[in-house]
């Protein structure tokens, strides 16, 4: 290579690697200041709680966007049979994007293994459960059943969206 190529490549590395400094130091911020999630749907087959990826939405978004976030997903060919490819792109204003994918099983069927879903509806559950998944891994979001009890004076940490209740 050519001494001006070099330097150009050297000048390429130092602004990539100033790009990934700040998309690091920008998420640890996020995760410091990101509230836990409230469950605020119960799935009735499992009779389990877990937090919609619209509540997740609302309780990170501002603060994922507040510090230069942004996500992108799309699917992908999936080489594991039965499972649908989910593929997010998270990237920060200051340059640097990671992408991170999830093989998700289909969600055709319930517990029984009874289809529950045309193909169109299960391929629109999975990439949701996936999206879900991908945003609480990547940004280490905590999910909880309830507020805290803290006597209204917040010791328990911050807990956003209180719309659901205790059945």
């Amino acid at each position: 290579l050519s001494r001006l190529e070099r330097l150009i490549a050297m000048k390429d590395k130092a602004i990539a690697d100033q790009a990934k400094r700040e998309f690091n130091i920008a998420m640890a911020a996020t995760q410091a200041e990101l509230p836990q999630v409230l469950r605020d749907a119960k799935n009735t087959q499992t009779n389990s709680r877990y937090a919609t990826i619209e509540a997740i939405g609302r309780v990170i978004d501002p603060v994922i966007t507040k510090h230069g976030f942004y996500q992108s997903f799309a699917s992908d060919d999936c080489p594991v049979q039965g499972c649908y490819r989910v593929v997010c792109t998270t990237g920060h204003v200051g340059g640097h994007e990671r992408t991170d994918v999830l093989d998700v099983p289909i969600d055709g069927a319930g517990l029984k293994g009874t289809a529950n879903k045309t193909a169109t509806h299960a391929l629109s559950s999975t990439i949701t459960y996936g999206r879900r998944i991908l945003t609480m891994l990547i940004f280490n979001v905590k999910s909880n059943n309830a507020l805290p009890d803290d006597d209204g004076n917040a010791a328990g940490g911050s807990v956003a969206d209180p719309l659901i209740t205790e059945d």
